[in-house]
């Protein structure tokens, strides 16, 4: 009945076998594997359309993203789907793909990743990411923060010194957000990606958001 590069769509009340909570019913895509071992149980695998993909909830992607899941397929029974009309063309779908990953680039840090995803979205223009961090961890960060300095030892700062962030200077758009801090009596300043935060709370989150998004950015 199906083949290869047929065009199908879910039948209505047919729910994500992964999560009994998502309806599938109106998702459509092309077969791009048939499983016909089983005759009594053929399984097709289906490519979601661009279509689909636009409109799949977004706690969907977030949530396949998190579990190591392709959101962009699915494998369901034969007889839960229908032929359709094809209503795109593969292009179109790998476009949509690109789109969502960038959009939910961080879904695999859970609740962090949320937050940082939050930030990025919040910023119009990547340009001015940086700036938009900077204020950002202004506006977040309750100082002052207990840190680690993990970056290369110097003659003002050595590695795995104590220092106490108590400010945020300035940005670089090679070397990220500048803090103020304290160590040993004396003012210096420190690249906040070169810091780790030491007593981990609801205050100085965003700075550790930070860091972590610079690191994998």
């Amino acid at each position: 009945m199906f083949k290869i590069n047929d065009s199908v769509k879910v039948k209505p009340g047919i729910m994500d076998p992964d999560n009994e909570t998502t309806d599938l019913g109106g998702w459509q895509g092309r077969i791009t594997g048939l499983d016909d071992s089983d005759p009594g149980e053929i399984l097709i695998t289906i490519a979601w359309d661009s279509r689909t993909l636009r409109d799949m909830p977004r706690e969907f992607v977030e949530e396949s993203i998190r579990e190591g899941m392709d959101f962009s397929e699915m494998t369901l029974l034969a007889d839960e789907v229908e032929l359709t009309a094809a209503r795109d063309k593969a292009q179109d779908r790998n476009d949509v793909i690109r789109m969502l990953e960038q959009e939910n680039n961080w879904a695999d840090l859970g609740e962090q990743g949320k937050r940082i995803q939050a930030v990025e979205d919040a910023c119009e223009h990547d340009f001015a990411l940086m700036d938009h961090w900077f204020e950002h961890l202004e506006n977040q960060v309750e100082l002052p923060v207990k840190a680690r300095y993990v970056g290369d030892s110097s003659a003002n700062l050595r590695h795995g010194a104590e220092i106490l962030i108590n400010g945020f200077a300035d940005t670089d758009d090679d070397y990220g957000v500048i803090g103020s801090a304290i160590y040993q009596k004396r003012r210096i300043q420190v690249l906040l990606c070169d810091v780790q935060v030491l007593e981990s709370s609801k205050k100085n989150e965003a700075l550790e958001d930070y860091i972590v998004w610079f690191a994998n950015r």
